[in-house]
């Protein structure tokens, strides 16, 4: 069955159309798909295979050509361009013209009726006339030349253009001229159509059958079911159509948008006038947004302004926070500046009164806080600086007490200097220390010191004694507190050295002598037995450590420092506590000797503890009773089960 419809157009023209490929055609293509093919011979001897029906030419041989036939030579076709293999030349088609040309020529021809043919002198009228002679037959893309040389090949127009090459060219130029003015045209029509639609849609706005809100579906079945004549013939597809739907609407939802965003800021300009208004009392300044916003609810200036009705919640919460927030917020910092500013000068006053209070006392280099508190604890200057922003009582004091340690430090380094220097001159006499021991002491040796630096020291007035003697207390307590520090460094000395002395008695207990320390085993001896002390009784000369399985303990401490001298003279661990106790001791030897024996009954204690510590480690852990297995329990007779059926 064919796929082909015949259809008539406006004009009662008959032309083919396929409704799968959407295809149309001026001639049946069933009728030149059953064409008939004739072989023909080129003037090389080539041959060459034509369809009188299709106007089709090959050089293959068509399938249905019998092998049989024979070709015919002297029958020349005419040849559409447009139909020609790739394979044949422009030259050969122009020489198939030709050809054809010849053969029509040769032809018998009847009597016309019509008028003969006149040739055209001028080339441009008769591109003229062919060109008129194309559109009058109502020539289009539709057309194949073959069909134009089969219409109006008696046409006295179409032998105006002797040269069927150019009648070819002419052709073609003809359908690329009528399709751009088609084109042409068509986009005008196009933009025509566009504007009925758009005038149709804003009909249907303007009547509020269709908003900027409404879906081109909706609008599509309702210009559908008005039967609107613009939209039932529309020229443009579907989708090009919902596009200048959604354009119009788009704009129009801007306008309506732009025209509604005009009327709020009219309104928030209003409102934020009256918003300040309401929150100006000082009793307003803690308002809440929520409080706010309930009392505009109720608010009688705020219900009747027309323009506050198009403002939701959101735009009134936001100019809340834009503008009204930060005003209140402004206001409440410019205060509290203001409020700093007065306290700030009330704190000033209030340190310059305690600075006059304190200038009235008498402080020095060595005066303490707690000295002069009593004289300052009722005094109104020092009540009110109390909880103030800036310096305290005490910081104020302590730069009075700086600023006098400063300009003591001069005199105080160089009346160190000096008199150390003299000191150090009559060795025979007392030393540093002992000189600081008594104001008068200290005063008499300084007075004897022949140092010109000294010359603009006051070492007779009482006012220069009075800074004296806080000089003297100064370097009293510079003296203190370094011999606090070597103290502490040489304790830590002793301890460290006596400790190595115990680690190195430890591990060489079999090999120390027992006139000092002896190392007996004792069966059962309990953990923690009191450690006896040497009396006047007891002429032992040893110390006795009982070592057993479990720890050591110190069964008696008895230390004879010459023994132990004898003994572990050339032990270095010895050497360095001894050398350590010596220093220390050098200005009073006769202490020397109860530190060295302190020490060393110390020693003692620490070899027992660490021969106790190396037994637990060696300990093996001890082994954990098993438990009995649990017995089962004896079952009883066991009873039979009623079961009630």
């Amino acid at each position: 069955m064919s796929k082909w419809q015949q259809v008539h157009d406006d004009q009662g023209r008959v032309y083919y159309y396929n409704p799968e490929t959407q295809e149309t055609s001026w001639e049946s293509p069933d009728a030149q798909s059953a064409g008939t093919w004739k072989t023909y011979t080129t003037e090389d001897g080539k041959e060459y295979y034509y369809n009188e029906t299709t106007g089709v030419t090959t050089w293959d041989k068509p399938s249905e050509l019998s092998e049989t036939a024979e070709p015919t030579s002297d029958k020349k076709p005419e040849i559409e361009t447009q139909n020609v293999p790739e394979n044949v030349t422009k030259s050969r088609l122009d020489a198939g013209m030709l050809n054809l040309d010849r053969k029509l020529a040769a032809e018998l021809l009847l009597e016309s009726k019509l008028v003969k043919v006149t040739a055209t002198s001028n080339a441009e009228d008769a591109k003229v006339q062919f060109l008129a002679m194309l559109k009058e037959g109502g020539v289009d893309s539709t057309w194949s030349f073959e069909k134009v040389i089969k219409t109006f090949v008696k046409n006295q127009h179409y032998w105006a253009i002797d040269d069927a090459v150019q009648r070819r060219r002419l052709y073609e130029d003809y359908l690329v001229k009528k399709l751009e003015q088609e084109s042409s045209n068509k986009s005008g029509l196009i933009e025509e159509f566009k504007k009925n639609f758009l005038r149709e849609i804003q009909k249907y706005l303007s009547q509020g059958k269709i908003t900027h809100k409404t879906r081109w579906v909706s609008a599509k079945n309702l210009l559908t079911k008005d039967q609107n004549p613009v939209f039932e013939h529309s020229i443009l597809p579907d989708a090009e159509l919902e596009k200048l739907f959604d354009e119009c609407t788009e704009k129009l939802r801007l306008e309506e948008n732009q025209a509604l965003q005009k009327e709020k800021d009219q309104a928030l300009s209003e409102l934020e006038g009256y918003l300040l208004q309401i929150t100006a009392g000082e009793s307003k300044e803690d308002l809440l947004w929520d409080d706010l916003y309930t009392q505009l609810q109720t608010d009688a200036r705020f219900k009747a302004n027309k323009h506050f009705h198009v403002l939701t919640k959101l735009d009134i919460l936001q100019l809340y926070a834009s503008k009204i927030y930060p005003s209140l917020v402004g206001k409440s910092r410019a205060e509290i500046t203001s409020i700093e500013k007065l306290n700030y000068r009330s704190d000033r006053h209030a340190r310059d009164a305690f600075k006059a209070l304190l200038a009235t006392k008498n402080i020095n280099a060595n005066t303490t806080f707690k000295s002069v508190l009593p004289e300052l604890e009722n005094e109104d200057a020092f009540i009110e600086i109390c909880g103030r922003n800036g310096s305290t009582p005490l910081e104020l004091f302590w730069d009075i007490v700086e600023e006098k340690r400063q300009l003591q430090k001069v005199k105080k380094d160089l009346i160190e200097h000096s008199l150390r220097a003299h000191l150090d001159q009559n060795a025979q006499g007392a030393d540093y220390e002992d000189t600081l021991d008594s104001f008068d002491a200290f005063l008499s040796t300084l007075r004897q010191v022949k140092d010109e630096r000294l010359a603009s020291v006051d070492l007779v007035s009482a006012e220069g004694t009075s800074e004296l003697a806080v000089i003297h207390e100064t370097l009293q307590n510079e003296l203190t507190v370094q011999k606090q520090h070597e103290q502490s460094v040489y304790k830590r000395k002793r301890d460290t050295e006596t400790r190595h002395l115990a680690e190195w008695l430890a591990a060489h207990k079999d090999s120390v002598d027992s006139s000092i320390l002896v190392f007996e085993k004792a069966g059962h001896t309990e953990a923690g037995s009191e450690i006896k002390v040497e009396d006047s009784s007891d002429h032992s000369t040893h110390s006795i450590i009982s070592v057993s399985d479990r720890d050591a303990t110190v069964k008696r401490c008895h230390v004879d420092v010459t023994a132990w001298k004898r003994n572990l003279g050339k032990v270095e661990a010895f050497e360095r506590l001894s050398s350590i106790i010596s220093h220390y001791h050098k200005k009073t030897p006769a202490q020397a000797e109860p530190a060295l024996h302190t020490a060393l009954t110390e020693c003692v204690k620490q070899v027992s503890d660490l021969l106790t510590s190396s037994l637990t480690r060696k300990r093996p852990a001890a082994e954990i009773p098993v438990p009995e297995a649990k017995r089962t329990r004896p079952e009883g007779e066991k009873k039979p089960v009623l079961m009630n059926y």
